[in-house]
């Protein structure tokens, strides 16, 4: 998905032509720094600005979910697209799309590799017992720290202490009151129903006799309505500044022309 800020070369040329010389040859350049700008501004500041009305307290890198592509003289175009890279994190398009377009969102990392450790497809829902950070999210450091006491990092736990906690088993309780350890090295384990076939939530023992749940475990994917179009913000940030930009653009190219 992407946006584009564009201008039509033929209306380029038709006023092209109505200017003398230095200010005709300026004009491409003039253009091109004017949607670059443009939608620079649209990017990142007036999309965070919606994304901060719409959303409750949302990230910074959130807030950062887009890049542009400049424009060139030979290329006036400058499109704004959402970060294709979020290092060890999701990319931030693919949990905001369906706040965009309403419908079901797709399982986070997190949740995949919880997923392929208890054998079915599972998503998590804060719990009473996790401290959220001042977004109101899971931290990272608390995420890295529940997967791997629950063996679900694999070859990619980088210590020691979580390579230990990684050899023990998904315990099963039938019931969470009263529960003692059993069978495992970690602090985390995942409470299931009285079955024992549905996974309920994730708990973590405090103490000797305390056992809190942290994430709760749902099995039907989460789905949403939309909350934020952002093709109306930005046609609204476009038609708002990009005539202030060219004005101030060729006057400046116009001036400093050799």
């Amino acid at each position: 998905m992407s946006f584009g800020v564009t201008f039509d070369i033929r209306s380029l040329d038709a006023f092209g032509r109505k200017l003398e010389g230095v200010a005709a040859k300026q004009l491409p350049f003039a253009m091109a720094k004017t949607l670059t700008q443009t939608a620079k501004h649209a990017a990142s500041e007036d999309v965070p600005a919606a994304m901060k009305r719409a959303f409750d307290r949302p990230t910074r890198y959130t807030l950062n979910a887009f890049a542009i592509l400049p424009a060139t003289k030979t290329k006036l175009r400058a499109e704004i697209l959402p970060r294709a890279f979020a290092g060890k994190g999701n990319i931030a398009w693919e949990y905001l799309d369906p706040e965009v377009s309403g419908g079901a969102r797709d399982a986070k990392r997190g949740e995949k590799r919880l997923s392929a450790t208890l054998g079915q497809r599972v998503y998590l829902v804060p719990a009473k017992g996790t401290k959220l950070d001042k977004s109101g999210n899971v931290s990272k450091a608390t995420m890295v720290k529940v997967l791997s006491g629950l063996g679900a990092l694999g070859d990619q736990s980088a210590t020691k202490a979580s390579a230990k906690r990684a050899k023990r088993k998904v315990v099963s309780h039938g019931g969470i009151n009263g529960s003692k350890r059993r069978g495992t090295n970690s602090e985390f384990f995942v409470g299931r129903s009285k079955s024992g076939r549905k996974p309920i939530a994730i708990y973590q023992f405090k103490g000797r006799d305390k056992v809190v749940p942290v994430l709760a475990i749902v099995t039907k994917q989460p789905s949403y309505k939309p909350r934020l179009a952002f093709g109306p913000v930005i046609d609204k940030s476009v038609r708002t500044h990009m005539p202030r930009f060219f004005e101030r653009n060729l006057e400046d190219a116009i001036r400093t022309a050799r």
